[in-house]
């Protein structure tokens, strides 16, 4: 399933796109901070246009820049110290696309897609 019909059907983009829309929506979600990036749970991270969405958000050992989550495009900024988690609240946009997440300087970057 998934995965593997995603391999066997690699040169068919309809299946992947079937695939993709197939993976279900989340109303919250884990992000992890780490020392080489964010790491969601699940991935892709899918959530539904226009719900209420929270995220944990969980600083395993990303330090530095990393510690300073945003998403950019919805002012949300929250400092997240190495060790410690936090959670957001918020709800999604009315059209369907893409959400990004970065880190203070812009070199780590993570997305939410929005259905």
């Amino acid at each position: 399933s998934g995965i593997s019909a995603l391999w066997e059907n690699r040169h068919n983009t309809s299946a992947i796109a079937g695939a993709y829309s197939q993976n279900a929506s989340v109303s919250s979600a884990s992000i992890y901070l780490t020392y080489s990036g964010y790491q969601t749970n699940p991935s892709p991270l899918i959530v539904k246009r226009k719900s209420k969405i929270t995220l944990s958000l969980i600083n395993q050992d990303g330090k530095r820049c990393i510690q300073t989550f945003t998403i950019p495009a919805l002012h949300i900024e929250k400092i997240i110290p190495v060790g410690s988690s936090d959670t957001i609240e918020f709800t999604t946009p009315e059209n369907p696309g893409t959400i990004d997440f970065i880190c203070s300087m812009g070199m780590y970057r993570g997305s939410i897609q929005v259905i």
